[in-house]
């Protein structure tokens, strides 16, 4: 007989439907504990892996799902409308301010986090 691996509830999914007295006898299973058992090992084997490793695949999974909750997005969507996060800093000089990742110039002193050309993330600033 091979070795199967099934899940807890399916195997007492079986076994119930063989023992369905409730005072915990299986009568039934008498003369037909053999079709049980040949129920049991037609089941397709589960893939088996290590608690730990199951534990760590299930945070992951909470992880990404909460990071695609945080653009809008569920597992399955399509991506292709969100565009990586560029960052840089703004270059300030007399009265203008330079991004560093496209060298757009602004002669404004308004302190904002974005490049308004690029839409690089900007909020480190540093001096010309």
């Amino acid at each position: 007989m091979a070795t199967v691996f099934v899940s807890l509830d399916e195997v007492i999914e079986i076994a119930t439907s063989y023992c369905p007295d409730d005072d915990g006898t299986c009568e039934k299973a008498g003369t037909d504990l053999r079709e049980m058992l040949d129920e049991i090992e037609a089941i397709h084997p589960a893939d088996v892996v290590s608690r730990d490793c199951y534990d760590r695949i299930l945070a992951e999974n909470d992880t990404m799902r909460d990071q695609l909750a945080k653009v809008g997005k569920k597992v399955g969507d399509k991506m292709d409308d969100l565009r990586p996060v560029t960052k840089g800093h703004w270059l300030w000089g007399r009265g203008t301010r330079t991004c560093s990742n496209c060298g757009q110039m602004k002669a404004t002193d308004k302190k904002d986090n974005f490049c308004s050309c690029c839409g690089a993330y900007n909020r480190e600033v540093k001096t010309k």
